[in-house]
């Protein structure tokens, strides 16, 4: 038998499964795993559920913000909060038109709204992940509010 033929051997491949699977078993296992994000809201009375939400710095003076929206993607977002914060300290942030805690909306016509007044508060930041609540009036007098729970990024 020349080395080719018993290369192609099939009994050589049910000698060597056992061995491979075992050296995949015995590999070492991260017991991490990321923890689900969400990111709800209601507006006019619907409730929304994120399909997507990042927090990332943006821009050259590095705007501490996060998205959230129904589409799939920064290039899809969908019905959309967009925030703007000072820092992602804990706390409340109080959103008010002319300070860096700004709130943006984009409703499900695309018309784009802006948070008048209202809070929003950031209850847990750990792990690169944010948690906590808003309440906020829009430029419209309607408010929105909503919840977010270990969303992350890059901050």
């Amino acid at each position: 038998m020349t080395q080719r033929e018993i290369a192609f051997k099939p009994i050589h491949y049910w000698l060597v499964l056992p061995l491979y699977i075992f050296i995949l078993s015995s590999c070492k296992k991260d017991s991490h795993s990321i923890p689900q994000s969400s990111f709800t809201w209601t507006y006019n009375n619907i409730n929304y559920k994120a399909n997507f939400d990042t927090v990332y710095l943006y821009g050259p003076l590095a705007l501490p913000s996060i998205v959230a929206g129904t589409g799939t993607s920064m290039t899809s977002l969908g019905i959309s909060p967009r925030i703007g914060l000072e820092n992602f300290n804990l706390g409340v942030h109080h959103i008010a038109v002319g300070t860096y805690e700004i709130f943006g909306y984009e409703d499900e016509l695309g018309n784009p709204l802006y948070g008048a007044s209202g809070d929003f508060t950031i209850t847990s930041n750990a792990n690169q992940l944010l948690s906590g609540n808003f309440s906020v009036t829009l430029t419209n007098n309607k408010i929105i509010s909503g919840n977010f729970i270990n969303i992350g990024g890059t901050f």
